[in-house]
């Protein structure tokens, strides 16, 4: 595998028959895409890319070639059956990190949870002309203790309307609509996963959020913003997909303000039981990084800041299912996770019930 200049990881190329035409088949930053180029006779030759031919976000090499081998890419020749299953066997050489990056995209990107989500509400008697944040509540905020967990969450922070927040790992925008509703201010939201970044944006348009609130897929350890840019910054329910906490803490407190606050929301371990999985954050213990609140503590101390004493949230999330209960959301994350959700939430639920893990939440400020 080899980088080309646009700093992407060539897995595979293939060429026309007439060597006029060639298609990349890339992967950068955990995800994969494709390009196509034109040998170009007025450079000696040079393959020039040809904007607009190619696409990425995609969540595995073979779903890019797939994609390659139709629309406007076959008006310029047909692409074999044998180069896709190639191009697979080239992404199963990728490093370590790059693996972990696609899985957890894999198990989190559903098809098309927009169309899934909007079907359960009209079937539930809504009317899609006339959605508010509220009737998204039990699908969106994909948490423990859902809404409630969120507004208590940003309870210490001291936020306007002009405060910028920024909410790592946003899934499909539960938290930053919650948080850009409840506290007036604009909330920006990244994610791995491109297709929940597209189903944020549609379901804000959808319940008139739109201005408040912004999507981008982004990696949460190295993320496109300005020094010091965000008075708050949310993390929920979202390292225990990443290893590095190290790392991740140091870029959350190098985009964060000198007088603001990072609030951490995740499931942590809490005693020496083994997890059975998949868990609704991992198929497998491969892409799990579930740490001691100990753990998080020292992350946060060695990424220049200080930090309160973790919280155990576990009654206030009892009380968030008490309540569902008396009044079941007309759309749930059984809906968004597909057959597998049972199985997940059970074994997550009997992790919870034999003390193996808790949501914990702890407070982060950069020092001085």
């Amino acid at each position: 595998m080899r980088k080309n200049r646009h700093g992407w990881q060539v897995l595979s190329s293939v060429s026309s028959p007439d060597q006029q035409y060639c298609v990349d088949v890339y992967a950068l930053d955990g995800q994969f895409g494709f390009a196509v180029f034109r040998s170009d006779p007025e450079d000696g030759g040079r393959w020039t890319l040809l904007p607009g031919q190619g696409e990425s976000g995609f969540s595995s090499a073979e779903a890019a070639a797939r994609a390659a081998s139709g629309g406007q890419v076959s008006k310029l020749f047909r692409l074999p059956e044998l180069w896709i299953t190639e191009v697979g066997e080239a992404s199963s050489r990728l490093g370590p990190k790059d693996n972990v990056v696609g899985s957890v995209i894999d198990h989190y990107g559903q098809d098309q949870p927009i169309k899934v989500i909007l079907a359960q509400l009209k079937q539930s008697g809504h009317d899609l002309n006339e959605l508010g944040p509220d009737d998204l509540a039990g699908v969106d905020e994909f948490h423990l203790g859902g809404r409630l967990a969120t507004v208590e969450l940003l309870t210490s922070a001291s936020l306007t309307s002009d405060s910028r927040v920024l909410d790592v790992g946003c899934g499909i925008g539960g938290v930053a609509r919650t948080v850009a509703q409840t506290m007036g201010c604009h909330v920006t939201g990244v994610d791995l996963t491109p297709v929940f970044v597209s189903t944020a944006s549609e379901l804000s348009e959808l319940v008139g959020m739109s201005a408040a609130t912004s999507f981008s897929v982004a990696d949460a350890s190295n993320l496109d913003f300005e020094d010091d840019y965000f008075d708050a910054v949310t993390l929920v329910h979202v390292g225990m997909n990443i290893e590095d906490k190290v790392g991740l803490f140091t870029e959350l407190g190098r985009i964060v303000a000198s007088h603001g606050t990072i609030h951490v929301y995740d499931i942590m371990r809490v005693s020496d039981g083994e997890i059975t999985y998949p868990v609704p954050w991992s198929s497998d213990p491969a892409t799990s990084f579930v740490e001691r609140p100990q753990a998080y503590v020292a992350a946060l101390t060695a990424a220049g800041l200080s930090c309160t004493p973790p919280v155990n949230r576990l009654d206030l999330v009892r009380l968030a299912v008490s309540k569902a209960k008396d009044q079941p959301p007309p759309v749930n994350l059984s809906h968004l996770m597909g057959s597998g959700w049972p199985t997940m939430f059970g074994n997550l639920s009997h992790a919870l019930g034999d003390g193996i893990v808790a949501p914990v939440e702890i407070v982060a400020r950069p020092n001085g």
